[in-house]
């Protein structure tokens, strides 16, 4: 009997620490993240108050340096005047080489509407780029980032 416990407690504890081991590589998508000003709105934000309705677009914007962050002000007040949640602008220490809004769901209309606001500002180019593997987020989640070079 103490053979079989200890057995499953050795088992259950590597299975434990493959899982801690392994936890880091497949959060990714934002390396390095920090907040940066205020929030709108918290992580566990509702997405849709009514179900007959359409879930709040939420976008978030991502910095690469602290100069870009009056640009990514202009987009936030830009796009919350336009119906948008913007709950956060976060830097970031990697991205895109062109600036892009990526959606996660089969929205590209409304990720394209995005685009167009935020070309309304003079971001030009502006990629649309639907990303995979990120089932998780909830639909109607948006990301804005920012060319390096966007000042």
């Amino acid at each position: 009997m103490k053979r079989l416990f200890g057995a499953r407690l050795v088992f259950l504890i590597s299975a434990l620490i493959g899982l801690a081991i392994m936890a880091p590589l497949r959060c990714f998508s934002f390396p390095d993240a920090r907040v940066v000003g205020n929030e709108q709105r918290g992580d566990n934000a509702t997405f849709s108050r009514d179900a007959d309705r359409t879930p709040d677009a939420e976008v978030y914007i991502h910095i690469r340096s602290q100069q870009q962050q009056e640009t990514a002000n202009r987009i936030r007040e830009k796009l919350t005047e336009d119906g948008y949640l913007v709950p956060r602008i976060i830097m970031v220490s990697s991205g895109p080489h062109e600036n892009q809004v990526r959606y996660f769901h089969n929205d590209r209309a409304r990720a394209g509407s995005i685009a167009q606001e935020l070309r309304t500002l003079g971001l030009m180019p502006i990629a649309v780029q639907q990303i995979g593997h990120y089932e998780n987020n909830p639909p109607g989640r948006y990301e804005v980032w920012l060319d390096p070079y966007v000042r």
